[in-house]
């Protein structure tokens, strides 16, 4: 078994129609419940969010990707539960490697 190693990831979280401030705001305080302290979330569009500063510990760079996916999935998901957002769609999480400030 190989050495699991902390990675660092962002995701692109993209919605249809569109995501509303009420729906972001509850998107933050669903990550706020995770212990890390340098995550950053912001709107870039009005139907996608970016998520920053997502730790992982995996064994391998596609491994963490595959545990960020699914970290983001569900926790999306738990944010997105009520009668109201029932036609709000993820469409999209594109994961990848922290590449500005939080990388270093």
């Amino acid at each position: 078994m190989r050495e699991r190693i902390p990675f660092l990831r962002e995701a692109a979280v993209t919605a249809v129609p569109q995501l509303s401030d009420e729906q972001l705001e509850r998107i933050t305080a669903e990550f706020a419940a995770l212990p890390n302290h340098f995550l950053l979330i912001g709107r870039i569009s009005d139907s996608t969010v970016l998520i920053q500063g997502i730790s992982v510990i995996a064994e391998s760079p596609h491994e963490a990707d595959a545990l960020t996916w699914d970290k983001v999935h569900t926790h999306v998901c738990a944010a997105l539960c009520e009668p109201w957002d029932w036609d709000t769609r993820v469409t999209a999480i594109d994961v990848r490697a922290t590449d500005g400030a939080l990388a270093y």
